[in-house]
């Protein structure tokens, strides 16, 4: 309420700092989505794009997923049928289409807003069957393009505090500033051993040779000087071309350097970030005058970003971007309970003995034996700290009640839910 309340007193002048929008940014913005999409659908349908073997989790290799994770807001038969085949190839269709309207800046009406809403849909079935976060920033872009004109600039400052400063807001309550090194250098060990680095000798020396403190000063350059100093820069001087310009050269550099040394790639961030270069190149700084223009979807949009990095939920597209490292401890105890165990968590389907079990640990914490998590889940979470302070029975119990009452994870060929959880040895799991 408190959050709510503050987005509805804004005035709404600050709405409208970065000043008008400009067609060709928006025409540039469009031609990248229409790209995207004809890679993620060749490798979807037709073909594997990526550099590992066939049972590899990346993307798209896992798109044909048997178990669905499910938000909150969309029951488990809408969800099986917005995921099938059927309707994501026509998502994927019609936001193409859009996307070649809106680049060729032919006027049609809504046809932004229902470019956002396929897009939704098709990022929807990526989250559900891969359960992370893959174009939240491209996905929230494109829903800051179909707000009124007067709005788009400064929504999408909005949505890179969201997208940075989210995240570092969720990882410093969850896992502290402390450990910072540690926790790196565990990301490094864990992108040798799953060979998908792209410089191996690199990510070797990162992860054994590399000092505590350098790696304690890049982590704090991460967390602290871009997703907090940096975001608090962005917000204060965000009229200021330059300003965003650099900020998303810097956040572009940051997931280059990632891709680099551990191969986890956010190909789709780093294009959105330098196509919106255009954007701050091509704006004015003149604050338009908005008098008889709609402000309430602008502050729906805040909203809509604000609220999930407060209240910490992640139910797509609504989360706050808080990914993994928290800190060193979390991550190696995450591991013991969750994947290297003598038993497991899993969750079942009651009375469905044919329907294989599920670890809940691998479905919501993206749990492998070679990187940390991927996505903060808020129950499983609470389900980890259970299982650390107590034991795992504590934590079934409460996964058990929460998949009766919640049911986040359903069965998308038989289109049952995972209402049960259970303990079983770690050779039995899946």
């Amino acid at each position: 309420l408190t959050v709510i309340g503050c987005v509805a007193a804004l005035p709404i002048h600050l709405f409208v700092r970065c000043g008008a929008e400009n067609d060709q940014a928006a025409r540039v913005f469009y031609a990248t989505i229409a790209m995207l999409h004809v890679r993620d659908y060749a490798g979807c349908f037709y073909g594997n794009f990526s550099r590992k073997k066939g049972d590899s989790v990346r993307k798209p290799l896992g798109y044909k997923a048997d178990v669905l994770r499910r938000p909150c807001w969309i029951s488990p038969w809408l969800l099986r049928r917005v995921c099938s085949d059927a309707i994501q190839i026509l998502a994927f269709a019609a936001c193409f289409v859009g996307a070649c309207i809106c680049a060729l800046k032919i006027e049609v009406t809504g046809c932004r807003v229902g470019v956002a809403v396929c897009y939704t849909i098709v990022e929807l079935k990526f989250h559900a069957a891969l359960g992370w976060h893959r174009n939240v920033l491209s996905l929230a872009t494109a829903w800051s393009f179909a707000l009124p004109r007067d709005y788009g600039p400064t929504a999408r400052v909005f949505v890179l505090v969201h997208s940075y400063g989210g995240s570092g807001v969720r990882r410093m309550l969850t896992g502290g500033i402390r450990n910072g090194g540690a926790s790196l250098r565990e990301v490094f060990r864990g992108a040798v051993v799953a060979g998908n680095s792209l410089w191996p000798r690199l990510t070797l020396a990162c992860a054994e040779d590399t000092p505590l403190a350098l790696l304690t000063f890049m982590d704090f350059m991460s967390r602290v000087g871009l997703e907090i100093v940096g975001v608090l820069w962005l917000l204060y001087d965000q009229q200021n071309p330059k300003t965003r310009a650099t900020f998303r050269a810097l956040a572009a550099s940051f997931h280059q350097v990632v891709a680099v040394t551990t191969a986890i790639d956010f190909m789709e961030n780093r294009l959105i970030l330098l196509a919106m270069l255009c954007d701050d190149y091509w704006s004015s700084t003149d604050v338009m005058a908005v008098e008889g223009h709609n402000e309430y979807a602008a502050r729906l949009f805040l909203l809509a970003l604000a609220l999930p990095v407060v209240l910490a939920v992640e139910h797509f597209p609504f989360g706050h971007q808080g990914l993994f490292p928290y800190n060193e401890n979390q991550i190696k105890r995450i591991r013991e309970i969750f994947l290297d165990g003598k038993t497991i968590l899993v969750g079942t389907v009651s009375g469905q003995d044919a329907i294989m079990p599920v670890n809940l640990g691998c479905a919501f914490l993206g749990v492998s034996p070679t990187l940390p998590a991927q996505m903060y889940h808020k129950q499983m979470f609470h389900a980890f700290e259970i299982a650390d302070a107590r034991t795992i029975e504590s934590a079934r119990v409460f996964c058990d009640a929460w998949l009766k009452h919640a049911r986040p994870l359903v069965h998308a060929p038989s289109g049952f839910s995972y209402d049960t959880a259970v303990i079983v040895p770690r050779a039995k799991q899946t």
